[in-house]
C-alpha cells in the first residue's frame, strides 16, 4: 500500500503538484486562479483570493484488493487581512456602519460558522 502512495505522489510531484499539510492533499500552485471581490464599484477591491486546484487521495486494502479513492480538492488562500480590508474601505470613504455591514456575516449565511 505504501508503494502505491509513493508512486502516486511521485507522479503528481512530476506534474508540479505540491503536498500541503500532513494528509495526502496535493495542489498545483502553477494553475492558481486569482479572484477579486469588489465593493460598490469595480475599482473597490475588498478581498483578494488565490485558488489552487488539487487532489486528495487514499489507497486502501480490502483483503487482497487495493482501492484508490481520488477526490478533487481546492485550497483557498487569502492575500489580505481583515485590518487591510477595513483600512482599504476607509480609504474609499466608506463609513463605519457600511464597513460593519459588509464584513459581518448575515444571519441567513449558511457558510458562516459564527453564532
Amino acid at each position: 500500500m505504501k508503494f502505491f502512495h509513493c508512486v502516486i505522489k511521485r507522479f503528481l510531484h512530476d506534474q508540479n503538484y505540491r503536498q500541503v499539510g500532513v494528509l495526502p492533499r496535493i495542489f498545483n500552485p502553477e494553475e492558481q486562479k486569482r479572484i477579486n471581490i469588489t465593493g460598490r464599484s469595480a475599482d473597490d477591491i475588498l478581498e483578494r483570493l488565490i485558488i489552487w486546484p488539487g487532489y486528495e487521495f487514499r489507497v486502501q486494502s480490502l483483503g487482497h484488493q487495493f482501492f484508490l479513492n481520488v477526490d478533487t480538492s481546492t485550497k483557498f488562500l487569502q492575500q489580505q487581512t481583515v485590518l487591510d480590508a477595513i483600512n482599504e474601505l476607509k480609504r474609499q470613504n466608506y463609513n463605519n456602519n457600511e464597513i460593519s455591514k459588509m464584513l459581518t456575516p448575515k444571519s441567513d449565511d449558511t457558510m458562516s460558522t459564527w453564532s
